[in-house]
């Protein structure tokens, strides 16, 4: 409730401080051997993406999907079955994980302004966000989160500052 945040607070939509991405759906049949990692629902556990299970773009093929490069720090949001055992699977790329392409079902968040990835990335990683998600789900066997979805999530958003020191707590 904006009764209860403080006067400086305001309160947010995701829409409103990120771009929202999906990925492509890349022809399985043109995977190569090596070159550009996809990064797919396999590949994101909550807080972490992982490579074990890795398919690759060929490089000579990269100019036609370059703007699907994930950048150092953009949250990323898988978006079938983003709810596991052990949580939401979000997670934030390391320099470890690039390159790397965002593939079909999964969600990019690029920032309008990337001082704010840290408060939004505390603020996907809630219960609050989980239930919102939950609560709009679709699909039986397979749950599907929607861009839509995410985009409309409403969160409070502090001064800089405030939530720095807040993030750095928490973390």
């Amino acid at each position: 409730d904006s009764n209860e945040l403080p006067n400086t607070w305001t309160l947010v939509t995701v829409s409103q401080v990120a771009i929202l991405d999906q990925g492509f759906a890349f022809k399985s049949s043109e995977f190569a051997q090596r070159g550009i990692r996809l990064l797919r629902g396999e590949n994101l556990e909550p807080g972490k993406l992982r490579w074990n299970d890795t398919r690759y773009w060929p490089e000579n093929k990269l100019d036609e999907v370059e703007q699907l490069l994930i950048d150092e720090g953009e949250i990323i949001l898988a978006l079938d079955r983003p709810v596991i055992s052990t949580g939401l699977k979000i997670a934030r790329a390391t320099k470890d994980d690039l390159p790397c392409l965002l593939v079909q079902r999964m969600m990019r968040f690029k920032m309008v302004d990337p001082k704010l990835t840290p408060w939004l990335f505390f603020n996907l990683n809630l219960p609050a966000f989980i239930r919102h998600l939950s609560s709009g789900l679709t699909g039986s066997d397979l749950p599907h989160v929607t861009g839509t979805g995410v985009a409309e999530y409403t969160f409070a958003l502090p001064p800089l500052a405030e939530q720095h020191e807040i993030v750095r707590r928490v973390e």
